[in-house]
């Protein structure tokens, strides 16, 4: 079971998509996404993080046992 995305996460994949039809790398995008993060205002910024408070609410329903165990064999 994957984990709930965070408000960063939850941006970076919404800036990802306005960047769908040019031929970005992935890395170049979340830098660019980093940058804007960072400029965010707190207004903007609380969005995403209510955003990401719903998903994990969601997920918490769906998976009511869950419990995050970090693989750790790398």
């Amino acid at each position: 079971v994957p984990r709930p995305m965070n408000a960063f996460l939850l941006f970076r994949q919404h800036y990802q998509g306005l960047y769908k039809n040019k031929k970005l790398r992935s890395a170049v995008i979340s830098k660019r996404a980093a940058e804007k993060w960072k400029k965010l205002s707190k207004v903007a910024r609380d969005v995403w993080f209510e955003r990401a408070h719903a998903l994990a609410e969601e997920h918490k329903r769906q998976y009511p046992d869950y419990q995050f165990k970090p693989d750790r064999t790398k």
